[in-house]
């Protein structure tokens, strides 16, 4: 799994609670995630959420998945990379 662009969102609102960055990610060869969203709850602790169309989200990923995904995102985010691109 590996993180493939990741795009920070404006400024995570006080006491947090709100969107931290967008991203898009290999999940696996050749399967691909665009759009999910990193979140910080207001307890401080991160999420990921799959892309969201209307009401409905479009992906669910099992917890050991939410967790390595939600730990790539942390990484990328932290290395201050906002346009992270690798190769196809």
């Amino acid at each position: 799994m590996r993180v493939l662009s990741l795009r920070q969102v404006a400024e995570e609102p006080p006491g947090g609670g709100g969107a931290i960055a967008t991203f898009d990610a290999e999940v696996a060869p050749g399967i691909r995630v665009n759009r999910m969203t990193l979140k910080r709850n207001q307890s401080g602790e991160f999420r990921v959420f799959g892309p969201r169309v209307g009401p409905g989200a479009v992906a669910f990923f099992a917890p050991a998945v939410s967790i390595e995904l939600t730990a790539l995102a942390i990484a990328a985010l932290e290395r201050q990379e906002p346009y992270v691109r690798h190769a196809a």
